[in-house]
């Protein structure tokens, strides 16, 4: 029976993977806030430009911070223009199936 040598790649596929992910989290976060900003009530602009994506390796978060941020995502109240409140809610459960969507198509591609 002959042995035959078998390059290793194994270290560099687990980086390449983590690095697709890491992209298809950053890509899906932004589009979170995107269109989150579509959404968030707009009185002087201050909420929404708040608003940033904070992403390491391994998550994204994706915050609005002035102080009452909270409060008008929580409350229910008749917003101008069609904005609302759980405007990040409902952008982040509008986005859940493009994030599968991201990390296959960049692992896919990551792959190749």
């Amino acid at each position: 029976m002959k042995i035959t040598k078998t390059k290793w790649f194994g270290d560099k596929i687990q980086r390449e993977v983590q690095a697709a992910v890491s992209k298809s989290t950053l890509e899906t976060a932004e589009s979170v806030l995107k269109e989150s900003n579509s959404k968030v009530p707009l009185d002087t602009g201050a909420l929404m430009n708040s608003g940033e994506v904070v992403h390491d390796q391994n998550s994204a978060v994706v915050a609005y911070h002035e102080p009452y941020a909270a409060i008008v995502h929580e409350k229910p109240m008749d917003f101008q223009g069609g904005r609302q409140n759980k405007y990040l809610e409902s952008s982040i459960n509008n986005h859940a199936s493009q994030f599968a969507d991201n990390v296959k198509s960049n692992v896919g591609k990551a792959l190749r």
